[in-house]
């Protein structure tokens, strides 16, 4: 909310409540870079005055300004101006997580894929504490969408690394899912085997769990590991893998 301070209280504090009022109206002109300067300054002269009033409104408004610059930034592809204006953000309001996603956005808008999935975790983590479960899924679900497409891009060491940064953060069926799949394939199996399992015990779907039972299933084989193969193929019961985990049983020997 917008709220300006009324000319009876201005009195006392003149640049510090002019500051924040014309910076109130640039925001409302969605000039947010501008509206974030004159926030700072109205912070830093109500701090001198002891201007509860002005620092507590220049906060609130100057993080959503924040976040309107941060954004204007980052289209603008000057990454560490935007960097630098979601962190004034944050520092006015850490409890507000718009800036969070502008962090993890920009992070993945210059390539940085492991450091946005923690940056999108930490949103997450802010908004589940605002109760705004549905955001927090919404930025969970987007560090999934990074490590899937790394994966299909054949990006193995970066699929791994922004897997290993998730876990770092919470524990999570996909995460376990996709770091298995790139430790299969550059040859770790063992290891990947243990992630997969991991994954399996997780899962919550039966689309899921057959697809995690499926590449169980192909790095037992690729161990030579034929009755855990058969095992984890059998395990699959979703229509979209069944057919060619049923083919891989034949084929195993394990439909005799």
């Amino acid at each position: 909310m917008l709220t300006g301070i009324r000319a009876q209280d201005q009195a006392e504090t003149v640049s510090a409540a002019s500051l924040y009022n014309d910076g109130l109206e640039k925001a409302k002109a969605k000039e947010y870079v501008e509206a974030l300067s004159l926030m700072e300054q109205a912070i830093e002269l109500a701090t001198e005055e002891e201007n509860d009033q002005v620092i507590r409104l220049a906060k609130a408004n100057g993080t959503r300004a924040a976040y309107g610059a941060g954004v204007e930034h980052r289209k603008a592809k000057e990454y560490d101006k935007a960097m630098a204006a979601f962190e004034k953000g944050i520092e006015f309001k850490p409890d507000f997580y718009t800036n969070y996603v502008g962090k993890a956005q920009t992070l993945e808008a210059q390539g940085k894929m492991v450091e946005a999935v923690s940056g999108y975790l930490k949103a997450a983590e802010v908004a589940t504490a605002a109760d705004k479960a549905d955001k927090a899924d919404q930025f969970e679900k987007k560090t999934i969408a990074i490590m899937a497409k790394a994966l299909v891009d054949d990006e193995f060491d970066q699929t791994q690394a922004c897997a290993e940064a998730y876990l770092a953060v919470q524990e999570s069926p996909e995460a376990h899912y996709y770091l298995g799949s790139a430790m299969k394939a550059k040859g770790e199996l063992s290891k990947a085997v243990e992630h997969l399992n991991k994954a399996c015990e997780m899962a919550e779907n039966d689309e899921d769990k057959s697809k995690y039972y499926y590449v169980k299933g192909q790095t037992h084989e690729a161990l030579g590991q034929t009755e855990n193969a058969i095992a984890a193929f059998k395990m699959v019961t979703d229509a979209k893998y069944r057919e060619n985990a049923q083919y891989k049983v034949n084929e195993l020997g394990g439909g005799r």
